[in-house]
C-alpha cells in the first residue's frame, strides 16, 4: 500500500507524494532519521491538528519509505522508495495532482542528496556510488522541477530535506545526475495558460549538510513542522485577519525560531532556503494557531528559581513553577497578554506583550 490517504473532494485538493529513504543497502552513511521524518510529515498532513486549508483540503497522500525494518501505515505495509516505485507511484500522483488547476501538488523528500552546479540529485534506495550507472537510482531534482510545468496544478510545493554537498567523485561524473523520473517535461504540452506558482523549501544551502540526530528525525523537518503550527503564519494578507501560511513566510520563521532556541539546529552550518516562483498563495491555515514565547531572566540563576505566568482575557493563565534549567518556552494564541515573574526573593514584575508570529521573547 502506498496511498495512505484518499479523501475525495468536490473541488481542488492537496495531493501529496511523500518519500523517505532511510536505508541504502550499498552506502555506509546512516539515513534512518529520513524514514522517521517522512512518517512525521505524513502524520502532520493527515491529522486533524495538522494540515488545514478550507479552499484546498487534503485529498491524497502517496507514501514510499525505505528502512531496515518493514514500515507500516494503518496496519498495511508501506512500499520502499526504489526506482520502480518512484516511477509508478509518481506517475499516479502526478495524474491526480493534475486533475484540477487549483490543486496543490506537494512533493516531500527526505534522504541523501548531492549537488553539482545547478543540478541537485535525490538518491533512491538502490543508489550505489560504485556502480557503472549510480544515478539511474536518483531523481534529478532540477530536471524534475522544470518538468512539473507540465502538471496542470498551478500551485506546487516541494520540500527537500537532503544534503546539498558536492563529493569529489560527483564533480567528474560524466552525464546528468539522474533524470526527472516522475515529470518528463513536454514543451508542447502546456495544460494551463495560468502561470505556475511554486515554492521549494530546501533544508540547507549549497555545499551544506542536512543534519539529523541518530535516533530522531531530521532537524529541518522538525523545524518546518514547528513553523507550520503557527510561527510561519501571518494575518496581514487576509481580508478577515485569519492567520495564513504562505510560502514566503516559512524560511524566515524557521530562522527566528532557531535564533530564539525554540528549535535546535546542529553545530555544523545549515541554513534552510526558500526558492521558487510565486505570486503568493495560501498553503495552510493553522488551527489551533499558536506562537511560541520564550520567557526568562537576564540572570540564569534567577531563571532557574523563578515562577512565570502568562495570562490574557482570551485564554486561561499558563504557569511554570521552578526548578528549571533553562528559559520557559510556552505556546500561546496570538493576542495581547501579560507576562509575570515572581523571584525566589519574593520580588515580582510584569510586562505587557503583543503575542504575534513568528515568536516572542520576554526578559526580566
Amino acid at each position: 500500500m502506498t496511498l495512505v490517504a484518499n479523501r475525495p473532494t468536490n473541488g481542488p485538493g492537496l495531493h501529496a507524494f511523500v518519500v523517505g529513504v532511510g536505508h541504502y543497502p550499498s552506502m555506509p552513511e546512516p539515513a534512518g532519521p529520513a524514514a522517521r521524518s517522512a512518517l512525521a510529515f505524513t502524520r502532520w498532513l493527515s491529522e486533524k491538528s495538522g494540515y488545514n486549508n478550507p479552499t484546498c483540503p487534503l485529498a491524497t497522500i502517496e507514501l514510499l519509505v525505505s528502512s531496515k525494518a518493514a514500515m507500516q501505515w494503518g496496519g498495511a505495509a508501506v512500499e520502499p522508495a526504489n526506482r520502480d516505485n518512484i516511477e509508478t507511484r509518481g506517475a499516479e500522483w502526478l495524474k491526480r495532482a493534475g486533475s484540477h488547476e487549483d490543486n496543490i501538488a506537494l512533493l516531500y523528500f527526505a534522504g541523501h542528496g548531492v549537488e553539482r552546479g545547478l543540478e541537485t540529485a535525490l538518491l533512491l534506495e538502490g543508489f550505489n556510488p560504485q556502480s557503472a550507472s549510480p544515478f539511474s537510482h536518483a531523481i534529478n531534482f532540477t530536471e524534475f522541477l522544470g518538468g512539473m510545468e507540465s502538471c496542470a496544478a498551478r500551485k506546487q510545493v516541494f520540500v527537500v530535506d537532503a544534503c546539498r554537498e558536492t563529493p569529489s567523485w560527483v564533480i567528474g561524473f560524466p552525464g546528468a545526475l539522474g533524470d526527472g523520473k516522475i515529470a518528463a517535461r513536454n514543451l508542447f504540452d502546456r495544460p494551463s495558460m495560468r502561470a505556475r506558482d511554486y515554492a521549494v523549501w530546501m533544508a540547507a544551502a549549497a555545499d551544506q549538510k542536512a543534519w539529523a540526530p541518530p535516533d530522531g528525525q531530521n532537524f529541518f523537518t522538525t523545524a518546518l513542522l514547528r513553523a507550520l503550527s503557527g510561527p510561519a503564519a501571518d494575518d496581514r494578507s487576509s481580508d478577515d485577519g485569519t492567520f495564513e501560511v504562505r510560502p514566503e513566510f516559512v524560511a524566515s520563521s524557521i530562522a527566528r525560531l532557531t535564533e530564539l532556541g525554540v528549535v535546535e539546529f546542529p553545530v555544523g552550518p545549515q541554513q534552510p532556503q526558500l526558492t521558487g516562483h510565486f505570486s503568493t498563495f495560501v498553503f495552510h491555515v493553522p488551527a489551533p494557531m499558536v506562537v511560541p514565547v520564550r520567557i526568562g531572566c537576564e540572570d540564569a540563576a534567577q531563571t532557574s528559581s523563578a515562577a512565570f505566568e502568562v495570562k490574557s482575557a482570551t485564554f486561561d493563565p499558563q504557569r511554570s513553577d521552578p526548578p528549571r534549567d533553562r528559559d520557559w518556552i510556552v505556546d500561546v494564541a496570538p493576542t495581547d497578554a501579560t507576562v509575570s515573574v515572581k523571584l525566589a526573593s519574593g520580588a515580582s514584575s510584569s510586562k505587557s506583550l503583543r503575542v504575534a508570529p513568528p515568536a516572542r521573547r520576554v526578559r526580566f
